[in-house]
């Protein structure tokens, strides 16, 4: 069986646990990068931020996961673009794409050089096949022959609710468009705190509407978005798939994130190391529980 690890969301906080925990067991994965997440982290943590981009670069897959992560407003997103401001301005999916290549880009030519990144597209080092995923859907549009001249020329669309537009138009721009087939269940609060802040401060935002720059170490939000289960029901329900070839999961790299950081008055580290320094070991145990069962793990640019 071949395993497709894929994390979400990133570059943000827990994206270095998770990179950590990939290379201590000799796992690759395809990280879907998102530049407002990403665009936080670095008024954070921007050396960390450019270690972890490097990392990504070289030793896995980068795949488009949006700029805005439609500011978790997915249906007006999908239905009418994002609203970028109080005129009503509207920027659509495959903009919003655009907009989050060229960003992910700039950074790859910061630590690289110019010469060495092709800004038409957006790929890691060893990756040729432009890959992409829509925020908040479980949509596809994948051409085997794209990644195997062997293949059989044909297409795999799969639409989740009101996709079908904007994933051919990313389609025809390049990208295979990936869904997931298990995703390892996760609170989502941050995207709820995130819509009612938009619902409680539309009328006072001056100028482009920017998602909110939430502390995911604070005592209030350091619970939030974290696993809701043990990393063995994840493998049971994968088991139940057993007889399938190919398995993606999807994952969201700040469900990993220690609670702890270095300086953060409001936060003890016995309480966070009470409860969330051993995210990473789950994540570990999982990967390992699969390698038992011969799973053979790839990036979804090696899919066929």
């Amino acid at each position: 069986m071949d395993v497709y690890l894929s994390f979400d969301d990133g570059i943000q906080s827990g994206t270095k646990q998770v990179l950590e925990t990939l290379k201590a067991n000799s796992v690759k994965a395809t990280f879907f990068l998102t530049g407002s997440f990403s665009n936080h982290y670095i008024s954070q943590d921007e050396t960390n931020f450019l270690c972890c981009l490097k990392d990504i670069y070289e030793n896995h897959s980068i795949g488009n996961h949006s700029f805005s992560h439609a500011n978790e407003f997915y249906s007006d997103y999908y239905h009418k673009g994002l609203k970028i401001d109080n005129s009503d301005l509207r920027r659509s999916v495959t903009d919003d794409f655009k907009l989050n290549k060229n960003w992910i880009n700039t950074y790859l030519a910061r630590i690289f050089g110019e010469k060495k990144i092709n800004e038409s597209t957006l790929l890691a080092a060893n990756q040729v096949i432009q890959l992409g995923r829509l925020p908040g859907r479980n949509a596809w549009r994948i051409n085997p022959a794209i990644f195997n001249s062997n293949q059989a020329n044909f297409l795999i669309s799969i639409d989740d609710v009101d996709t079908k537009q904007e994933a051919d138009m990313l389609f025809q721009d390049g990208y295979q468009i990936f869904g997931w087939h298990e995703e390892w269940k996760m609170k989502f609060e941050l995207s709820s705190d995130t819509r009612s802040f938009f619902k409680q401060n539309i009328e006072t935002i001056v100028g482009e509407y920017n998602s909110p720059n939430w502390d995911l170490h604070s005592m209030e939000n350091f619970k939030k978005d974290r696993l809701t289960e043990d990393y063995q029901d994840l493998i049971d329900r994968m088991m139940t798939k057993r007889n399938s070839e190919k398995l993606i999961i999807l994952m969201h790299d700040r469900a990993f994130r220690t609670g702890y950081k270095k300086n953060n008055t409001n936060i003890s580290p016995e309480i966070s190391i009470k409860y969330f320094d051993n995210e990473r070991e789950k994540l570990s145990k999982m990967i390992n529980t699969l390698k038992q069962y011969n799973a053979r793990f790839k990036t979804l640019d090696k899919f066929y």
